[in-house]
């Protein structure tokens, strides 16, 4: 038999090489990454990404801090076939219309005292259950909010309703009232999604967890992963990733955190691109 040439088995490792380093998942934030941030909508160069992607065989995810158990919050998302959810930042891992293979909800005493805080220093708050999600009062700031982000408003709390179990309670607060908060709470961490408000998580959680419970139940590493988002609770994924892509209207922290800043045009068809997803 003749043996290939020195040249031949170099340019083989080389395509080896670049097969096994190929991305086999990606996980996308929703708000603003999967989003267009000036239109709220998925653009279509950014659908047809992600459909491509699945037909290469890559897996393709949600990540995200809605509840994906919720079909007000899944709307935005919905006309999309995605691998999988990781929702409620890292809280629930879930197929569509499955129930999740993995869920993390809210310390109950640390749930009473942040309610507690509520109703002491009047902030409008988000009560997230497994399908139900209300908020406590509709303000100023959560007007602004919705009217910027063009996002629906979930029903008032019902007087004396106490949904259970908690998922996640999302004050619509500032910086200065999150660590307020945060100081008095054993088992809760904040996960800000932006100057507008953030998240109270269970302190095991996170989009980084989620990530790392749904590369598992597909026998993959974090290596094999690549991660975009743009606000501070994602940061920890896009660290947690083998490739970490920042959206260019990020915050600097978050870009800090990233290997590679996305262009502003088509971001994700062309973040795709890059790393011969697509």
């Amino acid at each position: 038999m003749q043996l290939p040439q020195k040249g031949s088995i170099i340019i083989a490792n080389i395509v080896l090489w670049v097969y096994e380093e190929m991305i086999k998942a990606v996980f996308l934030d929703v708000d603003n990454t999967l989003t267009d941030p000036r239109t709220h909508v998925i653009p279509e160069s950014a659908v047809k990404a992600i459909q491509a992607a699945r037909q290469n065989g890559v897996l393709v995810f949600a990540a995200t801090g809605r509840n994906t158990l919720n079909n007000l919050e899944l709307n935005t998302i919905s006309g999309l076939e995605l691998d999988g959810y990781v929702g409620l930042s890292g809280s629930i891992c879930h197929f569509r219309g499955e129930k999740p293979f993995y869920e993390m909800t809210l310390d109950a005493d640390d749930a009473e005292i942040v309610f507690a805080l509520q109703r002491e220093m009047k902030f409008a708050m988000l009560v997230v259950a497994a399908h139900n999600m209300f908020i406590t009062e509709i303000n100023d700031r959560v007007r602004e909010f919705s009217k910027l982000w063009d996002i629906g408003l979930p029903p008032l709390l019902p007087e004396g309703f106490e949904p259970k179990p908690l998922y996640l309670l999302g004050p619509y607060a500032d910086r200065e009232a999150e660590s307020r908060i945060t100081a008095r709470l054993r088992k809760t961490v904040s996960a800000r999604w932006n100057e507008w408000g953030f998240d109270l998580i269970p302190a095991e959680s996170g989009k980084h967890v989620g990530m790392r419970i749904m590369l598992e139940h597909f026998g993959l590493s974090p290596e094999d992963a690549l991660a975009v988002g743009d606000a501070e609770n994602d940061i920890t994924m896009l660290e947690f990733a083998g490739v970490g892509v920042a959206m260019d209207h990020a915050l600097e922290m978050v870009k800090k955190s990233a290997d590679f800043v996305a262009p502003v045009e088509e971001p994700i068809r062309r973040v795709f691109e890059k790393y011969r997803i697509i």
